[in-house]
């Protein structure tokens, strides 16, 4: 702020999105099992800023972002489905975001799948979100590729040229 000059007056917040459960009263990251972290807290950062900090779900901000300004725009209820390094969802029911009791809705990734399948960070086995991550699609075509390393960019670029591997692998993850 100060180094921009901005004037703090105008700016309304900072918002915060992490993944994992997060406890938006106490501005606290519960945990994080993609990041191996546990009670992180951004209890400080209001007082420091002095200015609101508001702490959400990445999963719940994508999801009210496509309700607000993307392809859900006025939809009255949705599951939005959050991919990347993990796996989580936003539930919108009657046009308003649904956290459930403890802000908790939306954890999918952690649900076994696979009864004895491949070990999560979470420390359990066969969750949905080792089978359906980016990390995991990436890792697929790196294995068809002899380990050579890409991203999903590249990735998706091989696709659309219509790559052997690219489609190989493209048609097993889904």
């Amino acid at each position: 702020i100060e180094q921009n000059r901005l004037d703090a007056d105008k700016i309304i917040g900072v918002g915060i999105t992490v993944p994992g459960n997060v406890d938006k009263k106490h501005l606290m990251q519960e945990i994080s099992p993609q990041l191996n972290v546990k009670k992180v807290s951004f209890l400080s950062l209001p007082k420091e800023l002095r200015i609101p900090v508001y702490l959400e779900k990445e999963a719940n901000a994508a999801t009210l972002a496509e309700l607000k300004l993307g392809i859900a725009k006025g939809m009255k209820n949705l599951v939005y489905i959050y991919l990347t390094q993990g796996v989580g969802a936003g539930m919108v029911m009657g046009g308003e975001l649904y956290t459930g009791a403890h802000n908790r809705a939306g954890e999918i990734g952690h649900q076994t799948i696979i009864p004895k399948g491949k070990r999560c960070n979470c420390g359990k086995l066969g969750c949905w979100e080792m089978y359906i991550s980016e990390e995991e699609l990436l890792s697929m075509y790196r294995k068809k590729r002899e380990g050579r390393d890409t991203s999903l960019k590249d990735f998706f670029n091989h696709l659309s040229y219509a790559d052997e591997k690219a489609l190989s692998v493209w048609e097993e993850y889904l």
